[in-house]
């Protein structure tokens, strides 16, 4: 059959000789095709009869089947595969990685870079570490060199002044290298989340000496008058690092069963009343709080009355300090935010996979700001139906593309599908007209 399909693509055949030559291919295939079957034939009687005699009926038409002998098979023995041994694969040395470096390398303490021009910033130090290099550079002070004369720059030819370590001793500090001032705290505790704008003094420092003095300077920017400030907040946590017995921690393993009870008691009563005052839509402030005043607000009379019928709880609130009587308003808005979350799960878990309704209200408040009200209308597992108020929400116009928008990010945040809406409902319809 090879030579037949050779002789088949020989150039010098004429097209009567081709087409022979198929035809002879041809008549091959079907013979081996038919011996193909036969064989085929013969192995599925003898799987499947019980004699051990077979009849099969042979075929008609002798086939002449060649067979190649003495046909040579190349037969690989003994092959060796190659092992590579003692392979040398390189191993990089002395790799620049700064979390390894600093996870195993011993800080000297003593060799730390003071200036602060040059110094590394204290979040480039392994995190278990930074605390200690922390209270080194605060033991050690700001840097402030005792130099007579310093250089003069910018256009007003200005310099740093000496008399200035005096007025800010207790973080200003100066870089000779970099001709710039900055600030110990917040060098310290920096933070690469904070403010933008709120890191001349850690980098790159300052050196407009101009705006230094007078009604604006620049040093008592820094400082600011708020005393929730970046720089008063970095002053303070330097107090708290050196005081160790300030600690949270240790403060906590130190509250015994009794103070630990007094707490929660104290703070019940709080949870208490802003719930009443939530639950019955009550005005938590008065415009007087002072002690003076007779009626110093809803909350503050409200826990006057608690106290008036529960010495313990009067005794608790009188001895507790200052800073931790869980009554300023701040108090008060972060119980409140917790009831709301609790409330609004409530109320998505009743809506689930429903569909619902939309009802929204615009309207003015006090200070003449526009605020929407959302209120949702759905039947519930049981087959009641309710409407809940779920946010208020304050736009800057009653727009119809304006409350769109309001809509829109209110309901994914809570999961829902606007593709469920099956109703809205506006007071002053037409302005929505369209949407």
């Amino acid at each position: 059959m090879r030579d037949l399909l050779a002789a088949a693509t020989h150039e010098d055949l004429s097209h009567s000789q081709v087409f022979t030559l198929i035809t002879v291919i041809t008549g091959n295939l079907c013979l081996w095709s038919e011996n193909l079957r036969f064989t085929e034939t013969m192995l599925h009687a003898c799987l499947t009869s019980n004699s051990s005699e077979v009849n099969v009926e042979l075929p008609i038409t002798n086939v002449a089947i060649p067979i190649p002998e003495n046909v040579d098979v190349p037969i690989l023995e003994n092959f060796d595969v190659p092992i590579p041994k003692n392979v040398n694969v390189p191993i990089p040395e002395n790799v620049n990685v700064l979390i390894s470096q600093t996870q195993f390398q011993r800080i000297d303490l003593d060799s730390l870079d003071y200036d602060p021009g040059t110094r590394k910033q204290i979040l480039e130090y392994h995190v278990n570490q930074r605390d200690e290099i922390r209270r080194a550079y605060i033991i050690k002070g700001p840097h402030q060199p005792p130099l007579t004369t310093f250089k003069k720059s910018g256009k007003h030819n200005c310099n740093f002044q000496a008399s200035w370590f005096g007025n800010y001793s207790t973080w200003l500090e100066y870089s000779p290298t970099m001709d710039a001032a900055y600030c110990l705290p917040c060098f310290v505790f920096y933070n690469s989340n904070g403010i933008m704008g709120q890191n001349t003094f850690i980098i790159g420092g300052f050196r407009n000496w101009k705006k230094v003095g007078g009604k604006d300077c620049y040093f008592q920017g820094h400082i600011g008058k708020d005393p929730n400030s970046v720089h008063r907040v970095a002053e303070q946590m330097c107090k708290d690092l050196m005081n160790q017995w300030q600690h949270l921690q240790r403060v906590v393993n130190h509250f015994t069963t009794e103070q630990i009870a007094n707490n929660r008691l104290q703070l019940k009563a709080t949870v208490f009343i802003v719930r009443y005052l939530a639950f019955q839509a009550i005005a938590f402030k008065g415009r007087d709080k002072s002690f003076t005043s007779l009626n110093r607000g809803n909350f503050l009379e409200s826990l006057g009355i608690v106290t008036f019928w529960n010495e313990k709880v009067a005794k608790i609130i009188e001895k507790a300090p200052k800073k931790a009587t869980y009554t300023s308003p701040r108090i008060q808005r972060e119980i409140l935010h917790v009831y709301s979350i609790k409330l609004k799960k409530v109320i998505r878990e009743e809506i689930g996979d429903a569909k619902f309704c939309i009802m929204v209200d615009e309207a003015r408040d006090e200070s003449m700001k526009e605020q929407m009200a959302v209120i949702f209308r759905y039947v519930d597992a049981e087959g009641f139906v309710k409407e809940r108020f779920l946010r208020l929400i304050h736009v800057v116009d009653i727009a119809a593309l304006t409350l769109k928008k309001g809509i829109y990010s209110l309901l994914p945040q809570h999961c829902l599908d606007i593709q469920n809406i099956r109703g809205e409902g506006y007071d002053g319809a037409s302005n929505r007209r369209g949407m």
